[in-house]
């Protein structure tokens, strides 16, 4: 298994990935019903999210004979958070068209809600926003692998520091605390007449010397 920075050409491979895997991931299905299905905003979404993570922060991926099966969005340390511009300039205006203005904004106001404890703890610090392994090779630890063997030792060689994240099933949560993270907040987001599980993690990276 191979781990590096994604290339700009293997991106629609990356964007294909986090849209299979996240379809049916809870906060996306909020925004599903019987006359409209989610999967086109998911797509459109990942298009935006993997884009501005490659050009203002970090996109990892691991492949597996020449197949990208594993990839990562990291957001950098020390640096400002994504902001409405950044999505403008890498075409988050059409994720509108899909969810219509209402949701839309309900959607920005949960996602914000859900990385709050993360930026309250540390504002400066690294934030894994997103993982993914490709489905069809499940049950091989490449998740675990792309942590420990890529992200874990990139921070360390870059200052180290704090690395946080959210999550909203119980299934990741028990994959993080595998994976040497701490459980700092557990909490329910409303959304609607739903409730969103939003559980928050840390872990503390040393600096390589």
């Amino acid at each position: 298994m191979k781990f590096r920075r994604a290339q700009k050409s293997e991106l629609s491979a990356v964007i294909n990935l986090f849209s299979e895997s996240f379809k049916d991931y809870p906060l996306m299905t909020l925004f599903s019903s019987e006359q409209r299905d989610s999967t086109p905003f998911v797509t459109e979404l990942y298009k935006v999210n993997t884009r501005v993570h490659f050009r203002k922060h970090l996109c990892f991926i691991g492949e597996l004979e020449g197949q990208v099966v594993v990839a990562a969005l990291l957001k950098k340390k020390n640096t400002s958070e994504i902001g409405f511009l950044d999505y403008a300039i890498s075409g988050g205006w059409r994720l509108i068209k899909h969810l219509g203005l209402s949701d839309f904004l309900t959607f920005l106001k949960v996602n914000e809600e859900m990385g709050m404890a993360c930026r309250q703890l540390n504002s400066t610090s690294w934030y894994l926003d997103s993982l993914a392994v490709d489905q069809r090779q499940q049950g091989k630890h490449l998740g675990s692998k792309i942590i420990n063997q890529c992200l874990i030792p990139y921070i360390a060689q870059n200052d180290g520091g704090l690395l946080t994240l959210v999550t909203n099933t119980e299934r990741n949560r028990q994959f993080y605390l595998k994976n040497g993270f701490k459980e700092f907040s557990n909490a329910h987001i409303k959304v609607g007449e739903q409730q969103l599980a939003n559980f928050s993690f840390k872990r503390l990276i040393q600096q390589n010397k």
